[in-house]
C-alpha cells in the first residue's frame, strides 16, 4: 500500500506492523480463552465425577 509523498515506504511498513501487532494480540487473546476453557472444562468434570461417588 503506497502512499503519495510516502518517502521509502515508511507509511506502508508501519500499516504491515500495525495488521500484525492486531493478528499478534488476537492469537494471544484466542490462546488465553481457549487456556480458559479447558481449565474450566476440566474442573466441570473433575467435580462431576465427584458428585458421582
Amino acid at each position: 500500500m503506497q502512499v503519495p509523498g510516502d518517502s521509502g515506504g515508511r507509511f506502508s511498513l508501519c500499516v504491515v506492523m500495525m495488521d500484525n501487532f492486531i493478528l499478534f494480540l488476537l492469537s494471544i487473546f484466542k490462546i488465553s480463552t481457549i487456556n480458559y476453557g479447558t481449565s474450566n472444562y476440566a474442573f466441570n468434570s473433575k467435580s462431576n465425577a465427584y458428585n458421582i461417588l
